[in-house]
């Protein structure tokens, strides 16, 4: 089944992602909110041009398919060779 981010952002944001770009998904533990963090490539600069300026706060879905996987809101990107997003519930 596909992987893909939606951003709440106008216009929408849907990237299609590759199975190995959930780094992690941590669960509510000690007071801490769930979160995710994702690796996108970004050797082309496609994702810096969809992500800078970081669209901090923005709501995020992570889909399995049809099926909403996380949704939470970007908390930080970091550009580089790769794109990382870091998400929280």
């Amino acid at each position: 089944m596909p992987l893909r981010l939606t951003l709440a952002t106008v216009p929408e944001i849907d990237l299609p992602l590759f199975p190995d770009a959930v780094d992690a998904i941590r669960q509510e533990a000690g007071g801490e909110a769930p979160s995710m963090t994702l690796r996108l490539p970004n050797a082309t600069g496609e994702a810096t041009k969809l992500l800078d300026p970081p669209p901090l706060l923005i709501e995020a879905t992570v889909y399995l398919g049809e099926a909403a996987l996380f949704t939470g809101r970007v908390q930080a990107v970091i550009l580089g060779p790769l794109a990382v997003l870091s998400l929280e519930a």
